[in-house]
C-alpha cells in the first residue's frame, strides 16, 4: 500500500461531520505517521506496524458498541472496512483479523464454514471472550441440524456449550431491514425474532431448573432493591458474577431457565431478555421487571423470599413470606389430608387446633414437626421417599415446608424439616445450602443421616475416573443400598448405574505373584515416606537409590513376556480417589512426576493383590499402608487363576470343617480354643492363622473372595509355615499338625473322599441304615435329627452344608472304628446314588414328625405327677397317638418341604390338629426358625443341638 492510499484515507474520513472524538484521534496518529514525500512511497514496516496498532485500540472502542463493525457495518465504519481489506494484502492477514484482532478463528466452529466468505459482518458476533467470531448463518444451520440452541467453542470439538448473556445480547442489539429473512414460507424480521418464535417456546420442553442459580437470583433481586444509585453499578458487578456461574450449567437447563414467561404489566416476557435488560436498562425501566422475576420465584418455591418493602403487597397477593398467615396454612394442609389419608387422624387434629387458633403458635409447629418426623419415620428409604418422588402425594408436603421456610416459621433449610434425620445443612463441596439443588439430584445416604449429592459425584467421575460419594474428611465408594438409590433419582443420572455395573465386574487380566513381587521390591527401594510428609525433595543419595530401584525393574520388564507385560500395563489402580492404569503410573515416573506420590499408585496395586505382604518399616510406618489394605480389590494372581470360585469355596469349606473337627496335637500352653459350626477345637498357632483368615469371611456370609482369601491362606499361611525350619518350629509342632499342613499344600486333604458329603446324600443313604434294627447305633439317630434341624433352619446354604458336615466329622470320630467303617463303607455303596428331593424331603417330613411326637409326648407326660415313674410302654403310647395326629395333618404333602411346615405350623396355631394348648406351644416353639431355613440370610448363627428327648424302643 502507498502512503498516499492512507492519506486519501484520512481526508475522506475527515470530510465525515459524524466523525466520533476516538476517531479523529486516530486520524491525528495516521496523519503523523504517514507524511508524503513522494507519491509513488510505500509504506514501511514501522508505519504499517503502527496503522494495525491503530485499528487494534480503534476495535477496543467500537466493541460491544452501535459502532460495532458487526452491528453498524456501514457510515464511518465503512471506509474503515475498506481501508483494512486493502491493507490485508500488504500484511499476509484477513481483513477480518485487522478489524478486530482478538480475534483468533477463521472457521466458524458451528458449521465450519470460512469466515472470509461472509460479506455482510452483521451476520457476525463475538464469543464471551472476545476471542471467537461466529456467524448467525452457522448458528441457525447448527441449531436446525442438532436441535439443541447452542455453540460450539472450537471447530475440533464437539462440546456444547450454552451461549451467554453477552453473546444473546450481541445478537438481540442487530437491527435493520436487511436482517430480515424467510425460512420455510415465514418471514422473520431478525434472528432474535427468529428465536423468539420458534425457539423459545421449546426449551421449557428439554431440560430441567437449574435450582442452584437460583439463591443468586434472589440475592440479585435483593442488590436491585437495595442499591440506590440509578447506573446500578453494584447490582451489574453481582450480575457479572451470576452470569459466570450460568456458564457452568447443561445447555439444555440454561435454555430452560432463558425461556421461563414473567409475567410484567400484563404482559408475558421471556426472562432472558429481562437479563438482557440488566444489562442495560437503568434501575427505573427494570423496576418492574424485577418484581416480576420476584413474582416468578415464590411461585416456583415459596421459601424464595427477598427481604424488601417494595415487594409486600406482591407476597400479600400470594400469601408467602410475612404474608403467609393461618388461612393459607389450613388450606395447605387440607391439600395435605386429602392426599394422605394413612395419617387422616393425626392431621385432623392440627386441623382442629388450627381451627381454635388466632395466629400461627409455636405449639402448632411444633405438631407440624411432629407429623413430618413421623412421616419421614414411615417413608424414609422407600417408593415415597422425597428424593424419589416430588409430585403426587410429596408436592404438597413439600409446599407447606416451603412456606413455613419461606414465612421464617422454620429454618431455611427446609430439606431438614422433610427429613428430620439429616444431620448436615450445607453440601461439603459446593458450601451451599441443601435446598441450592433438587431434591431429585440428591440420594439419602445408607443410615439416613445424610444427603449424597449425585451432581458431585458426577463431577468426581469426570475428573478422576470414580462415582463416589465426597464427604467432610475423605472420598468413599457409594454402598450397594446407595448405589442402588441412584435408579429413583432425577435421570440425568441413571447413565452412571451402568458404568458402577461395568466398574465392579470389569476384571483386570491377572499378573503373576513374582511380578507383584518386584513391585513391592520397587516400592520398598525408591519409596521414601519424608517426601510426602513434609513435601521435600529427594536427597541425592535417595534419588540414586530410586534411579537404581527403577533401572532394576526396567531390566525385569525387559525380560518379562510380553503377555505379562500387556497385562501388567492394563492393571487398573485405585487410589486418593483417582483412577489409573499401571501404564500411566509409570510414564508419569519416567517424566519427572513426584517418585514418592505415584510410588503410592504401586504400593495399592501390591496390596490390590497381596494385602498380607509387608513392606520395609518406614513406609509401614509413615504411610497409610492399612488403610490401603482395607480398600484392597482382593484381585487374584494368575498363579490361581486355575481355580474356580466354586472350587475354592468348597476347598475352604473342607478347611474350615477340617481344622474344626480334626484332633490336632498341642504344644503345653501353645493350643488355642476356636469355635464354629456347632463345635468347639483347640489349633496350634499356625492354624488358628487359617481360622482368623477364615472367620471374616464366614461370619459376612460374603464368599465371593473365596479365590482371594484361598491365595492368601497358602501363600501367608500354609507355604511359609511348612518353609519354616525353625528350632523354635521343630521343638513345638507336631507330626499331625505338619502332614496336615502339607495335605493342605499337595491338595490331598480335598481329594479325600470322606472329607466332603452332601446333605442329602448322607440323609437318603443313612436314614435306611438307622431303621435297621440290626445295626444298633444311637448317636447316628440323634446325628440324622441334628442334620434335619439344621437343614430347615439355616439361612447360608454354605454354611449349612459346612456345619453338617462339621457333625457327620464329630460323629465319626467318636464312633468305635468298626461302626465307624461301617458307616462308610454305607456311604461308598451308594455313592453314585442319584438323590431326589421328593425322597429327602418326605425322610425329613419322617424325622420332622418323629421329633415333634417325642416334644409332644415328653411335655404331655412331663405335666402329670410321676412322669419318670410311669411304665415305658405308656409313653409309648403317647409318643404314638401324637405322630399319627401329625401324620394325619400333612398327608399328601410329605413331597414339600415348605407345605410340610405350613401344615404343621398351620394345624398347630389354630388348633385343628388335636393336642393341647401346652403341646402345641412346645412343638411351634420348635418349628419356629424352620421357616427361615427357605430365605436367604446375611450369615448363619449356629443353631443349638435339637433336643433329644424320649426315644421309642
Amino acid at each position: 500500500m502507498l502512503v498516499h492510499h492512507v492519506r486519501e484515507f484520512i481526508r475522506n474520513l475527515n470530510s465525515n461531520s459524524a466523525l466520533k472524538k476516538f476517531d479523529r484521534k486516530f486520524l491525528d496518529e495516521l496523519s503523523e505517521a504517514c507524511p508524503i514525500v513522494r507519491d509513488d512511497e510505500c509504506l514501511n514496516d514501522v508505519q504499517i506496524k503502527l496503522i494495525l496498532n491503530i485499528f487494534a485500540k480503534r476495535w477496543k472502542c467500537v466493541f460491544d458498541t452501535l459502532a460495532d463493525y458487526t452491528v453498524c457495518p456501514d457510515g464511518i465504519n465503512e471506509y474503515w472496512i475498506k481501508f483494512a481489506k486493502a491493507l490485508a494484502d500488504d500484511t499476509g492477514k484477513k481483513y477480518l483479523q485487522i478489524l478486530m484482532p482478538s480475534i483468533v478463528n477463521s472457521i466458524d466452529p458451528n458449521n465450519l464454514s470460512r469466515l472470509a466468505d461472509c460479506t455482510d459482518l452483521r451476520d457476525f458476533f463475538c464469543s464471551d471472550d472476545k476471542k471467537i467470531l461466529y456467524r448467525i448463518r452457522g448458528l441457525l444451520e447448527h441449531v436446525q441440524a442438532s436441535h439443541v440452541f447452542s455453540t460450539h467453542t472450537n471447530p475440533k470439538s464437539r462440546l456444547l456449550s450454552p451461549l451467554s448473556l453477552s453473546e444473546l445480547l450481541r445478537i438481540r442489539t442487530k437491527r435493520g431491514a436487511r436482517l430480515q429473512f424467510e425460512l420455510s414460507g415465514k418471514t422473520y424480521q431478525n434472528f432474535w425474532d427468529y428465536l423468539e418464535q420458534e425457539m423459545m417456546p421449546t426449551w421449557q420442553t428439554r431440560g430441567e431448573c437449574p435450582r442452584h442459580l437460583l439463591p443468586g437470583l434472589l440475592e440479585l433481586i435483593e442488590a436491585f432493591f437495595t442499591e440506590k444509585h440509578d447506573k446500578l453499578p453494584e447490582f451489574r458487578k453481582q450480575l457479572m458474577e451470576w452470569i459466570k456461574c450460568l456458564r457452568t450449567c447443561p445447555v439444555h437447563d440454561v435454555n430452560w431457565l432463558y425461556a421461563q414467561s414473567i409475567s410484567v404489566d400484563g404482559e408475558n416476557v421471556y426472562l432472558i431478555n429481562i437479563l438482557l435488560d440488566c444489562l442495560q436498562d437503568n434501575k427505573l425501566a427494570l423496576c418492574n421487571k424485577m418484581r416480576g422475576v420476584a413474582r416468578w420465584l415464590c411461585q416456583y418455591d415459596a421459601s424464595f423470599i427477598v427481604e424488601s418493602r417494595e415487594l409486600d403487597d406482591l407476597y400479600g397477593e400470594f400469601a408467602v413470606g410475612t404474608s403467609f398467615n393461618l388461612a393459607k396454612l389450613q388450606e395447605l394442609l387440607a391439600e395435605i389430608i386429602r392426599v394422605t389419608p394413612e395419617l387422616r387422624s393425626k392431621l385432623v387434629e392440627i386441623q382442629e387446633e388450627l381451627t381454635r387458633s388466632v395466629d400461627i403458635s409455636s405449639k402448632i409447629i411444633t405438631s407440624l414437626r411432629a407429623i413430618y418426623h413421623l412421616r419421614w419415620s414411615q417413608i424414609s428409604g422407600k417408593d415415597m421417599d422425597y428424593t424419589r418422588i416430588q409430585g403426587r402425594k410429596n408436592a404438597p408436603w413439600i409446599a407447606m415446608a416451603q412456606y413455613l421456610a419461606g414465612a421464617g416459621y422454620i429454618e431455611k433449610n427446609y430439606y431438614r424439616f422433610l427429613m428430620p434425620t439429616i444431620q448436615h445443612t450445607m453440601d461439603v463441596v459446593r458450601l451451599e445450602c441443601l435446598t441450592a439443588f433438587p431434591l431429585s439430584h440428591y440420594i439419602l445416604s445408607e443410615d439416613g443421616t445424610h444427603l449424597i449429592l449425585l451432581d458431585n459425584c458426577a463431577d468426581n467421575y469426570r475428573i478422576h475416573g470414580n462415582f463416589s460419594k465426597i464427604e467432610e474428611t475423605s472420598i468413599e465408594p457409594l454402598t450397594t443400598v446407595e448405589e442402588e438409590r441412584i435408579a429413583y433419582a432425577n435421570p440425568r443420572f441413571h447413565k452412571y448405574i451402568e458404568i458402577l455395573r461395568c466398574q465392579a465386574s470389569e476384571q483386570d487380566p491377572p499378573i503373576s505373584l513374582k511380578t507383584i513381587r518386584a513391585i513391592k521390591r520397587l516400592v520398598d527401594e525408591s519409596l521414601y515416606p519424608v517426601g510426602l510428609l513434609f513435601g521435600y525433595d529427594y536427597d541425592q543419595k535417595q534419588m540414586v537409590a530410586a534411579e537404581r530401584a527403577y533401572g532394576v525393574f526396567a531390566e525385569f520388564l525387559h525380560r518379562m513376556p510380553q503377555e505379562e507385560r500387556q497385562k501388567l500395563n492394563r492393571q487398573h489402580i485405585i487410589f486418593n480417589n483417582k483412577r489409573v492404569t499401571f501404564a500411566q503410573v509409570l510414564r508419569a515416573v519416567q517424566q519427572d512426576e513426584c517418585i514418592a506420590v505415584y510410588g503410592q499408585y504401586l504400593a495399592q496395586l501390591v496390596m490390590d493383590y497381596a494385602p498380607y505382604l509387608t513392606f520395609q518399616r518406614e513406609i509401614e510406618l509413615r504411610v497409610d499402608v492399612n488403610k490401603m489394605r482395607s480398600h484392597s480389590r482382593q484381585k487374584v494372581p494368575s498363579d490361581y487363576a486355575y481355580l474356580s470360585h466354586e472350587d475354592a469355596l468348597k476347598r475352604l469349606l473342607i478347611i474350615y470343617k477340617s481344622l474344626m473337627t480334626h484332633n490336632f496335637s498341642c504344644w503345653p500352653l501353645h493350643g488355642i480354643s476356636i469355635s464354629g459350626l456347632g463345635v468347639i477345637n483347640t489349633v496350634p498357632p499356625e492354624v488358628n492363622k487359617i481360622f482368623s483368615l477364615l472367620m471374616p469371611m464366614v461370619l459376612s456370609g460374603n464368599f465371593i473372595p473365596a479365590v482371594a482369601v484361598y491365595a492368601e491362606m497358602m501363600e501367608s499361611v500354609i507355604k511359609p509355615a511348612l518353609r519354616d525350619k525353625s528350632w523354635k518350629t521343630w521343638m513345638t509342632r507336631y507330626n499331625d499338625t505338619h502332614s496336615w499342613l502339607v495335605s493342605i499344600a499337595n491338595q490331598t486333604l480335598f481329594t479325600q473322599k470322606d472329607e466332603w458329603f452332601e446333605p442329602k446324600f448322607l440323609l437318603v443313604t443313612l436314614f435306611p441304615l438307622a431303621q435297621d434294627r440290626s445295626f444298633i447305633c444311637p448317636p447316628l439317630k440323634v446325628f440324622l435329627e441334628k442334620l434335619v434341624y439344621i437343614y430347615l433352619t439355616s439361612g447360608s446354604q454354605v454354611m449349612r452344608d459346612a456345619m453338617i458336615n462339621a457333625q457327620f466329622a464329630t460323629l465319626l470320630r467318636d464312633l468305635d472304628e468298626p461302626v465307624r467303617n461301617y458307616i462308610l463303607s454305607a456311604l461308598k455303596a451308594s455313592e453314585h446314588l442319584m438323590v431326589e428331593d421328593a425322597a429327602f424331603h418326605e425322610i425329613c417330613a419322617t424325622q420332622l414328625i418323629h421329633r415333634l411326637a417325642l416334644i409332644g409326648a415328653r411335655t404331655s407326660m412331663a405335666s402329670k405327677t410321676g412322669f419318670f415313674d410311669r411304665a415305658e410302654g405308656h409313653a409309648s403310647s403317647v409318643y404314638k397317638t401324637i405322630k399319627g395326629k401329625l401324620q394325619k395333618a400333612i398327608a399328601g404333602h410329605t413331597h414339600s418341604l415348605m407345605d410340610v411346615l405350613e401344615g404343621l405350623q398351620t394345624g398347630l396355631g389354630d388348633h385343628t390338629i388335636p393336642v393341647s394348648h401346652h403341646v402345641s406351644d412346645k412343638m411351634l416353639s420348635y418349628l419356629q426358625p424352620m421357616r427361615s431355613g427357605f430365605l436367604p440370610a446375611p450369615h448363619l448363627e449356629v443353631p443349638p443341638s435339637p433336643p433329644v428327648g424320649l426315644a421309642p424302643a
